[in-house]
């Protein structure tokens, strides 16, 4: 892991702040006293011309914590979209399908069928048709429970464990490792800097004064930055805002990388997808 490390990072890095450079310690979110880890993405030539009085950075959060915020409910969708086709399945194998599209709960579906028996009904067709309405009320049950989450903030260990399949879930961690997520960064840990695997969050890009981390990298400890803050010298931030620390920066080529995968998800120009029928048409033209 060591050649790893030394190859993405500086650690403890020198000098004034400039792009690549992760900080700890920076407003999270719109409250200023929830901190949190970012890399910085300004382009250098703002920090050496002093082009600019704000940084853009973007959070690093760990791995763990990206599925349980993000990730993981993109894992829990696919879960659904398959629980509904299943769902779909189960009706038409009692041939119920008609009442499932009209809305009807798999309970009444399922008080329907039992309905439509009667006493000269045969009882091999009675225990197929038990069985199939197991399956309908398992089915619906399963796609009950995918749909609970979609209203939480994050998922929990039980979520992640019952709702999404191991191999789904590792499929996606080699993706993300990989750098086959297309909104999100990996970033491997560096020791006990950034203890754990990480992934820089594209689609949240946050904003702070650059006279924040400037007067950050001046303070030599933390009775400096208590005292610095108490002047009121950055206006807007609590005298509890814990000191940004600069931790580490990115080296080359990994944070040219990093800014190139950045740039291709903003820079994208969406055009229209050909139809069905024509999708198709190609594909069959192309064999």
């Amino acid at each position: 892991m060591s050649w790893v490390h030394e190859a993405y990072y500086v650690r403890m890095p020198s000098g004034p702040p400039t792009q690549g450079d992760v900080w700890t310690g920076l407003p999270w979110r719109i409250d200023a006293s929830l901190p949190c880890t970012g890399i910085v993405i300004t382009p250098r030539c703002d920090f050496s011309h002093d082009k600019t009085p704000v940084v853009n950075y973007l959070p690093i959060v760990s791995v763990r914590e990206y599925i349980r915020i993000g990730g993981g409910f993109n894992l829990v969708a696919q879960e659904a979209s398959k629980g509904r086709e299943a769902l779909k399945y189960a009706a038409r194998m009692l041939k119920v399908d008609n009442l499932l599209e009209m809305g009807l709960t798999a309970e009444e579906i399922a008080k329907f069928v039992q309905s439509q028996r009667t006493d000269a009904s045969d009882k091999s067709a009675i225990t197929k048709s038990e069985r199939q309405i197991a399956d309908l009320l398992k089915c619906d049950a399963r796609l009950k429970t995918l749909q609970s989450v979609e209203d939480v903030s994050s998922l929990s260990d039980d979520h992640i464990r019952d709702l999404i399949p191991e191999k789904a879930l590792t499929r996606f961690l080699n993706d993300v490792v990989r750098n086959a997520v297309t909104d999100v960064h990996f970033l491997p840990p560096c020791l006990n800097l950034l203890p754990s695997p990480s992934v820089v969050l594209f689609r949240h890009i946050y904003t702070c004064p650059i006279a924040l981390l400037k007067l950050a990298d001046s303070c030599l400890n933390e009775t400096d930055w208590i005292g610095a803050l108490k002047t009121g010298t950055l206006r807007g931030y609590p005298e509890n805002h814990p000191k940004p620390e600069r931790i580490l920066r990115l080296k080359t080529p990994y944070l040219e990388s990093s800014m190139a995968r950045f740039s291709a998800l903003f820079g994208r120009i969406g055009v229209r997808d050909p139809d069905p029928d024509q999708l198709l048409e190609f594909v069959e033209a192309s064999r």
